[in-house]
């Protein structure tokens, strides 16, 4: 089986951020029921980038795909050395969160989710000087990995970039994270 339609990921999309998107495309609420459906497997939860299960989910997504073996995984693998997510000499070997986190103001304007998003210590855009949120900044429900976290909030209907940047505020904290 090939789908007919095999968007690839944009250069520094996440995993489960590009796994999101294409479950939408296809018509799924969220990739654990596209890969339920189309593979028979369920996906973990949080959708780590690094885990046996979301390796299995890449190949499976690759032979559908039709593309060369690893070429999906090599770019997911490229953006964790990119940002140097894992070192076993650290005591937090890996600085990725697991759980979904935004910028509203780039969501709203590239539709797909962004790799830095996840880095632990990215606290603040640099694009857009605001907040990396973790829940609906209206009515703080926790985001989920699903087909809402592209558009806006499932709970309260509120639109990612409904409200402009407040850069002064942030300011400070984006001297800190740059430094």
């Amino acid at each position: 089986m090939q789908l007919p339609y095999r968007p690839l990921p944009s250069p520094d999309e996440s995993l489960p951020g590009f796994s999101v998107r294409l479950a939408t495309i296809y018509g799924f609420r969220s990739p654990d029921a596209f890969s339920r459906q189309v593979f028979g497997d369920s996906l973990p939860r949080f959708l780590p980038d690094k885990s046996v299960s979301m390796d299995k989910w890449l190949d499976s997504l690759e032979s559908i795909y039709g593309c060369n073996p690893s070429s999906l995984s090599e770019h997911f693998v490229h953006l964790r050395k990119k940002y140097q997510c894992e070192d076993s000499r650290r005591i937090i070997t890996d600085i990725t969160i697991g759980s979904p986190r935004i910028c509203e103001h780039c969501l709203s304007e590239s539709h797909y989710h962004r790799f830095e998003w996840q880095i632990a210590h990215r606290i603040v855009c640099d694009l857009h000087v605001s907040p990396i949120l973790d829940s609906c900044p209206e009515c703080q429900c926790s985001f989920k990995w699903d087909e809402n976290i592209l558009s806006g909030c499932k709970s309260c209907g509120y639109i990612w970039g409904s409200r402009g940047p407040n850069p002064q505020q942030w300011q400070d904290y984006l001297k800190a994270q740059q430094s």
